[in-house]
C-alpha cells in the first residue's frame, strides 16, 4: 500500500457509507444567505430520529442552556444554521459507523475517546481562538474514522498499523510504516470526497502534523491538543481517577502549546465541562 491507495479506499468507503440525503439538503440550505430557522426546522422534521437527536442536544449540558428548547427552530436560533447543519451532519455521519470495526476494536472506547475529543475541540476553540466551534466538533468526533474505513477494508492490515511494539514512537509513524499512510489521511479524504469543506477536513487529514496544514494550521493544532486531551481524560476516567490539568500539558508539544498560547489555567474550567458534558453527548449519539 501507498498513498496512491487512498483515492480507492475512499471511493469504495463512499459507497459503503454513503451519507442520508437529509445531510446533502440541510448542507444546500445552510450555504443559502437567505437559509432561515424555519426552513431549516422544516426540514429536520421530516426525520424524528434526528430531530430527537438534535433536541436532546440542545437540551445537554453540552450548551447548559438556562430553559429547556422545545422545538428545532428555538435551537436553530439559538445555536445558529450552519452551526445545526454541523450538528446533524456529525450525528447523522456517526451513526453510520456504528457498527464498524468487528472485533478488531473496542468501538465504545472508541467513540468515548471520539465525543470526548469534539467536545475539547469546541472547547479549546471557543476558549482560545473565539470561536463557537462546532465545525471542530465535527472534526473531532469524526477524526479518527479512517481507522474504521481501514479495519473494515483491510483488516489485516489496520490491525498491524495499529500494534505499537514501541511506545515511545507516535501511533501515526507505525501508521505510515505498515501502511505508507495514516489514518487521518484516509479520514480527511473521505470528509473531501462527502464534499465537506476544506476547513473540515485538512485538519483531520494534518492533525498530526497541524504546521502542514497550511491556512488551516489553528483548527489542526486544536484538532491535535484535542485528541491528546481526550486520551488522557478518557483514560483518567477509566482508572476512576479525577482528570489532573498540570498532567494534560506534557502530552503536548511545547511548540503546539505555544502557538495556541495554552495555559493551565484555561484548562481547568474546560475539563470540568468535558468530564460533565461527554457522558450524556455520548448516549446521544452513539
Amino acid at each position: 500500500m501507498d498513498r496512491e491507495s487512498i483515492p480507492y479506499i475512499v471511493n469504495l468507503a463512499g459507497e459503503l457509507y454513503s451519507l442520508p440525503d437529509i445531510c446533502l439538503q440541510l448542507r444546500y440550505l445552510s450555504n443559502q444567505p437567505t437559509a432561515s430557522a424555519e426552513e431549516m426546522a422544516r426540514l429536520i422534521a421530516t426525520d424524528p430520529a434526528l430531530t430527537a437527536r438534535l433536541l436532546k442536544l440542545a437540551n445537554s449540558a453540552y450548551y447548559g442552556f438556562p430553559a429547556t428548547v422545545s422545538t428545532v427552530s428555538r435551537a436553530i436560533t439559538l445555536i445558529g444554521v450552519r452551526e445545526m447543519n454541523d450538528l446533524a451532519f456529525a450525528t447523522s455521519a456517526a451513526s453510520l459507523f456504528k457498527g464498524a470495526g468487528g472485533e478488531l476494536i473496542d468501538i465504545s472506547q472508541f467513540w468515548s475517546q471520539s465525543v470526548h475529543t469534539a467536545i475539547w475541540a469546541k472547547g479549546v476553540a471557543r476558549q482560545l481562538a473565539g470561536q463557537e466551534g462546532e465545525q471542530l466538533f465535527v472534526a473531532g468526533l469524526l477524526h479518527n474514522i479512517g481507522k474504521l474505513v481501514m479495519l473494515e477494508q483491510s483488516p489485516s492490515v489496520a490491525a498491524a498499523a495499529c500494534y505499537r511494539d514501541d511506545e515511545t514512537a507516535p501511533e501515526w509513524r507505525r501508521e505510515q510504516q505498515v501502511m505508507g499512510f495514516t489514518f487521518a489521511e484516509v479520514g480527511g479524504a473521505l470528509l473531501a470526497a462527502w464534499g465537506l469543506p476544506e476547513a473540515l477536513s485538512e485538519p483531520v487529514r494534518q492533525k498530526h502534523l497541524p504546521s502542514q496544514a497550511g491556512d488551516h494550521a489553528q483548527a489542526a493544532a486544536i484538532l491535535h491538543v484535542a485528541d491528546k486531551f481526550s486520551a488522557a481524560t478518557v483514560a483518567a476516567r477509566d482508572q476512576n481517577h479525577r482528570v489532573e490539568v498540570e498532567a494534560l500539558l506534557p502530552a503536548i508539544d511545547p511548540g503546539i502549546q505555544r502557538f495556541l498560547g495554552i495555559r493551565s489555567e484555561q484548562l481547568e474550567m474546560l475539563s470540568e465541562w468535558v468530564t460533565q458534558s461527554a457522558p450524556e453527548v455520548l448516549r446521544i449519539i452513539v
